[in-house]
């Protein structure tokens, strides 16, 4: 589909003109309206079935504006006296009140046209979180598509919907134990020291349930964009290479040890995993520095999901951290803290040797809040050290570097 094949946020008038020269026909991954819908029960169900049966299935784009003749789009008259901003704001009001569980992946925008109109290009992922119903005023709908549109799902069909989803989350479960294991064995592509590290793994969902593969030419050319683990000075890679899994960065010391390297899958999926972050040991206690700990973590998510975005993989994104090796570890907090807390700490160290966090999901790139996000990944950690949860973040959630943590 030619819309597919370009950047969403880069799309223009004339990729929507291209549609009618090169006689792009509704199908199983595209649909043309002529205006948005009403505010009727029949018109929003009608947009969420719409909306839910291309997430359903493959993914697709509903294009608002275009007009059609018997599925072949004819001229692109574009939509007058409407704001787009607020439109867009009520549709995606319509989504979220209309359809559980709650799409990931839904991306929309208005395309100024010459005649001073404008159309809507709405882009569906295909969804992990499928099937996805429609529950508008008491309906109880499920729907997908085939080539002739969308269709509403029998039994059987949801059923097989179900399972499909549950088989992809074991999937994902089962290639983070197994990378684990081979970090746990010191089967990597780039050899690390024994001892004590942080394993970070970033998954793009869409790409990974597919066949798509990332380009490893873009790869290859922003190879420093894969940074490692690392403290700042140590995270931008000065090497890599091709491997049969994708390419691999790392940065070789003056030494010559590795301490750390990203693997990125051909699948899109990113593996980094570093030994800097638990390095430290103070008075012969093995401590996780909690500030230096998490704001590395921040950083290195910011910039992995920034070369994931430039390389065109969308959201939804699945984030998970494990520890590998850190039994007797215990998290680095203030004086004032162990001052105050000191009959009380006796406990408070880590009692096994892998901490697996649960995952966290990020569902679009548009103002992501990552401490906000990765909270639950620190607060596990924290956790398992005893804790109730990350002492970074205030009574509002916000993170800081000024906190309790050390």
């Amino acid at each position: 589909m030619a819309l597919a094949n370009k950047v969403f946020s880069e799309l223009n008038e004339q990729d929507l003109l291209e549609l009618i020269t090169l006689g792009v026909s509704e199908d199983r991954s595209t649909e043309y309206k002529l205006l948005t819908p009403g505010n009727s029960d029949n018109d929003k169900k009608e947009f969420l079935a719409d909306i839910s049966s291309f997430a359903n299935s493959s993914g697709g784009f509903l294009l608002y504006g275009m007009d059609e003749n018997q599925g072949l789009p004819t001229s692109l008259p574009g939509i007058y006296g409407v704001n787009m901003d607020k439109e867009i704001l009520r549709l995606e009001s319509i989504i979220q009140s209309g359809v559980a569980p709650r799409i990931p992946g839904i991306y929309m925008r208005s395309i100024l046209l010459s005649s001073g109109a404008a159309a809507l290009l709405i882009k569906i992922v295909k969804s992990w979180a499928s099937p996805h119903m429609v529950t508008l005023s008491g309906a109880s709908r499920f729907y997908s598509r085939n080539s002739a549109g969308k269709y509403q799902l029998d039994i059987n069909e949801i059923r097989s919907a179900f399972l499909a989803t549950e088989a992809l989350s074991s999937r994902i479960k089962g290639f983070r134990l197994d990378r684990v294991n081979k970090v746990i064995v010191g089967d990597t592509p780039v050899p690390l020291p024994d001892g004590a590290k942080v394993i970070l793994h970033i998954i793009p969902i869409n790409y990974f349930q597919s066949s798509s593969s990332v380009n490893l030419v873009f790869a290859e050319e922003n190879f420093h964009r894969l940074s490692n683990l690392a403290r700042a000075d140590y995270s931008s890679p000065n090497s890599f290479r091709i491997n049969i899994d994708g390419i691999v960065t790392f940065m070789i010391s003056r030494d010559e040890t590795n301490m750390s390297y990203t693997q990125l899958f051909r699948d899109g999926s990113i593996e980094s995993v570093s030994q800097f972050l638990l390095s430290r040991e103070k008075d012969g206690k093995k401590i996780i520095p909690s500030i230096y700990f998490e704001q590395v973590i921040m950083d290195s998510c910011s910039r992995l999901l920034g070369f994931l975005r430039a390389s065109g993989i969308e959201p939804p994104i699945t984030t998970f951290l494990t520890l590998t090796d850190v039994k007797d570890y215990q998290m680095g907090v203030s004086q004032n803290v162990l001052f105050n807390m000191r009959s009380f700490l006796g406990n408070r160290i880590i009692d096994r040797e892998v901490i697996h966090t649960p995952d966290v999901l990020l569902e679009n790139y548009k103002n992501v809040d990552l401490p906000t996000l990765l909270r639950p990944l620190f607060d596990a950690v924290w956790n398992a050290a005893g804790w109730i949860g990350s002492i970074n973040y205030d009574e509002n959630g916000n993170w800081s570097d000024k906190r309790q943590g050390r």
